[in-house]
């Protein structure tokens, strides 16, 4: 894997992603962001929702910010739960399935990717198609633990 994300490695993993949506049946938007939140390749597959553009750069942005999946902070952040009131931070936070952090072998955030259109579950699925076409690992194997 590479120590940075590049435009080419960017651009293949949105062509898994777009395979893996096409398989799924629905549209989505992708964005895969570099280590500092910066838009590095985006896509919005024809008949995309419009409102899953911003959607998609955000979960990858929270992924990034907290080095973990999207989804795991939409579990902390409800109402009750540890970190309730996190989502409002940032100028806001997208905690729901779809965005991942990309980490290197050592476990170095390397940027992340957002995926939106699809239910949460599907937006997932996604976006492990797309780490997949970076790292080669297969769909359920574990992600590294985050660094702290």
């Amino acid at each position: 894997m590479p120590h940075v994300l590049s435009l080419p490695s960017s651009a293949r993993m949105t062509d898994t992603g777009m395979n893996a949506a096409r398989e799924l049946g629905i549209q989505v938007s992708i964005a895969i962001v570099d280590a500092g939140g910066h838009l590095i390749h985006f896509i919005r597959m024809d008949d995309a929702m419009l409102g899953s553009i911003d959607l998609a750069w955000q979960k990858a942005r929270a992924s990034l910010l907290f080095r973990r999946p999207s989804a795991a902070l939409g579990e902390i952040t409800r109402p009750g739960g540890r970190a309730y009131g996190l989502q409002w931070s940032h100028q806001g936070l997208v905690c729901v399935g779809g965005g991942l952090p990309v980490t290197d072998e050592s476990g170095t955030t390397l940027g992340a990717v957002g995926v939106s259109g699809g239910s949460a579950d599907q937006d997932v699925v996604v976006a492990e198609a797309c780490l997949n076409a970076l790292t080669g690992r297969a769909g359920n194997d574990p992600a590294p633990e985050p660094r702290r």
